[in-house]
């Protein structure tokens, strides 16, 4: 639980306990439990990479970058997980695709498709927590959809599996339309970021300490004419981008145009551009790329932030 007061000096201020005199007298008086974003972090979401982080081991690349995200993660100590991702036509389908939804089911199970040896997992959901963030959205004008359901697919299961192996965070899933076209704005899931920032730290997340974990691919094409290319130049212009703070920039850069010249599947970029949106230009603590190929190339970041 996190709490803010007004004041300075040792000792802080605890969510949940009672008037404290000795802290009023020293000018630390108590105000009204807050909720703090404590960690946010972006890291891809192929789903053959926990095969790779297996059959390589712990000294693997993917094993040690998905470990220092991990690590960032637990020093954290966060209580509830916002995951920003696409859905892979796993909860919705061309006939019924919103731009934006949130899951506020109990419990999420998953991963619900082949293309994946990982076992099937089920976490825990934070319904309260997420309807409170649907509310705060629909009145800063964001009509993000509902989902009482939640299937897990590769693009939440994968970063679950190398950041809360445990299964026992519970997760806010927030779904970014980037599989079909027309596609979100990057200026408008940069201002979904900021509001979902003001809606952690103005009082409406009950104190809770939130990370935020953006989960998606630079440059992918699945199935289409470029699958196999990997566009390495926009892959590191973009990286370069977040290690300066330049979220804004970077926004302003992400044009249909320009995930259609980097690949099909390009756009989950805008998955990382929510969670750019909720850093203000906070630089990343550390941030990584990362060229894999399997069954198509993939141009991937790594990055973590440990916002003020």
């Amino acid at each position: 639980m996190a709490a803010r007061w007004s004041g300075s000096g040792p000792g802080g201020c605890e969510a949940g306990r009672g008037h404290d005199a000795s802290r009023e007298a020293s000018g630390q008086e108590c105000l009204t439990a807050v909720g703090h974003l404590v960690m946010a972090a972006g890291v891809p979401h192929a789903p053959y990479l926990p095969e790779v982080a297996a059959t390589g081991g712990p000294g693997h690349r993917v094993s040690t970058l998905f470990g220092r995200v991990a690590d960032e993660l637990a020093e954290a100590r966060p209580d509830t997980l916002v995951l920003v991702s696409p859905d892979h036509l796993v909860n919705f389908f061309f006939d019924n695709l919103p731009t934006f939804a949130v899951g506020l089911a109990a419990t999420c199970d998953g991963p619900h498709e082949t293309a994946t040896t990982m076992a099937r997992v089920r976490v825990p959901g934070e319904p309260a927590l997420a309807a409170g963030l649907l509310r705060h959205c629909l009145a800063a004008g964001f009509d993000l959809a509902r989902c009482e359901r939640v299937r897990l697919d590769h693009g939440l299961a994968v970063p679950l599996h190398f950041l809360t192996p445990r299964m026992d965070l519970p997760v806010v899933p927030l779904y970014v339309n980037a599989v079909a076209e027309p596609l979100p704005g990057a200026a408008r899931c940069f201002q979904l970021g900021r509001t979902l920032r003001q809606f952690i730290e103005e009082g409406t997340a009950d104190g809770r300490r939130v990370a935020m974990v953006a989960s998606g691919a630079f440059s992918l094409e699945i199935g289409g004419p470029r699958m196999g290319e990997a566009d390495e130049a926009w892959l590191e212009e973009a990286a370069g981008l977040i290690r300066a703070g330049e979220h804004r920039e970077l926004a302003r850069r992400a044009t249909p145009e320009r995930f259609a010249a980097a690949g099909a599947e390009s756009a989950e970029l805008l998955a990382w551009i929510v969670v750019l949106g909720a850093l203000e230009g906070c630089r990343p603590t550390f941030c990584e790329t990362d060229v894999r190929a399997r069954h198509s190339r993939e141009a991937a970041c790594y990055a973590a932030w440990r916002p003020a």
